[in-house]
Order: C-alpha cells, then structure tokens, then sequence
C-alpha cells in the first residue's frame, strides 16, 4: 500500500513534469483541491487531468442515464472553471458509473505520477462495502493521497451566499436573477424534487434552497409538502418563490449553484 505524502517537497523525483490525476468522486473539487493542485504543480507536475465516475444519485427510485452522464460532466467542468480562475489548466474526463472501474480506467488513461482522490470523509463500494480509498492505493504503484471533502467547509470563496434553486419551467424567470450571478444548472438525478434536493445537497455546498413555482397556480409540490420536507433532513434555510409575484422571503443577493427536479410545477 502507498501510503499519501503530506509534503510536496517529499514528492518522488519522476514528479517532474507528470500528471496529476485529481478523481472526483462524488464531489466536485473545491479549496482543497484546488491548493493541493497548486502545491503538486509548483513542486514541478506538469500538467492536471480530471476523472469523474457517473455515480449514481443518493436518492431518488428513477435514474436518467443521460441525467447521470450529466452530472459528472458538470463536475469536472465546474472544477475545470475553478481551476482556470487560478491559471491552472486541465483535461478533464467521466468515466464509468461504478467508482472501481472508473479509478482504473482514469488510471490507464493518464498515466499519472500523482493521484488526488477527492470524495467524501468516508467512500465505499461494492455489495461488501470496501473502502474505496484503500481499494485505490492498491490498485497502482504511484502515491493516491485522499482529499476529505466535507460539502459544508470546501468552498473556494466565503465572500458569496450558495443558493440552490429548485425548478423547472421558471428556472429562466428574470426574477430569479435579478442579481448579478455566477450559476451552474444540471438535473440532479431524480424526477422527483424531494430527492433531486437530497442529491444536491449531498454533492454541493449549499446556503440556502429556493423553491420556485408559477404564481397564481395551486403548486402541487407546496401542496405535498415539499417545504415541509427539505426542512425536516437540514437546517438550511428553505424559501418559496413565486414567479411572477416576488418571493416569501429574502433572496438578494443570492448566488443560484443549481437547478434541480424534472417535470413541472403544478
């Protein structure tokens, strides 16, 4: 087993000029990966390739394959952006839906020096539920050092507020966006709102959530319970946004990070 090395400066000398793979598990990367990158690439790696696997959602009994697809598409893009924020360039990759087979193939593909494994404290696989982490180093001769991520304490920036906006035909109300903003849009995993929230806010640091339906229509999501529910699993705060008629609550200055849920508001 390789055990991970905490200073660059300790990195093996074949660094020079190699390939950094960070593995996005789950998790799109943020502050610690992005400076842990940026301490591989300055101790002299010559280049960064992001791999994504096509994991399946936490919740939700309907899985879209395309809508999977998407999603680790918008993470390694996402992380893609962010590392271009600080001069860092990237290839980025998805690959298979099962986290194994994907850290191997991503393996193969890049031929890295380094591996990053970002994902979760704790990341499991398989009916016997092997430790991931562990499974990885075994599976190449060049170190895999495990970036813990914890969605709540990895933003790259504390200066914004991280709104997740659920919609579906109002996601393009000028209303919603009547701030400047930076947002990223993907289906979440689920037709069903509830556990497209539940995806969400496992995979992305959120603030707050904004459920947004037409105004001057009985909304069948407020009239399940939807509120009620997302309220129940986190302490984030949840408001209800009409289109058309304003919002029950504060939302300026809010930065949208997602779209979630298909199908339509009733």
């Amino acid at each position: 087993m390789t055990e991970p090395v905490a200073n660059p400066t300790e990195l093996p000398a074949d660094l020079e000029d190699g390939t950094v793979l960070a593995f996005l598990n789950e998790v799109a990367g943020g502050r610690k990966l992005l400076g842990r990158l940026r301490e591989l690439i300055d101790a002299g790696a010559g280049s960064i390739a992001l791999a994504a696997p096509q994991n399946q959602p936490v919740a939700g009994q309907i899985v879209d394959v395309g809508e999977v697809r998407d999603a680790a598409l918008s993470r390694v893009e996402v992380t893609q952006e962010i590392l271009d924020e600080f001069g860092l360039n990237s290839v980025a990759s998805i690959f298979d839906p099962s986290p194994a087979l994907a850290f191997d193939d991503a393996v193969r593909a890049f031929a890295p020096v380094y591996v990053l494994f970002s994902s979760l404290p704790e990341a499991r696989f398989g009916l016997a539920r092997k430790d991931l982490i562990e499974w990885a180093r075994s599976r190449t001769d060049v170190p895999v050092e495990h970036v813990a991520v914890r969605i709540e304490d990895d933003a790259i920036r504390w200066d914004v507020t991280h709104t997740l906006v659920v919609a579906t035909q109002t996601v393009n109300t000028p209303e919603l966006y009547r701030v400047e903003a930076d947002a990223t849009g993907q289906p979440m995993g689920s037709s069903e709102p509830f556990a497209a929230v539940r995806n969400a806010i496992e995979h992305y640091r959120v603030d707050d959530i904004l459920v947004s339906t037409f105004a001057g229509r009985e909304s069948k999501w407020i009239s399940e319970g939807l509120i009620d529910r997302i309220e129940e699993i986190t302490d984030i705060p949840v408001t209800h946004f009409e289109a058309g008629a304003g919002s029950r609550g504060e939302s300026a200055g809010a930065i949208p990070v997602g779209a979630a849920g298909e199908g339509g508001e009733a």
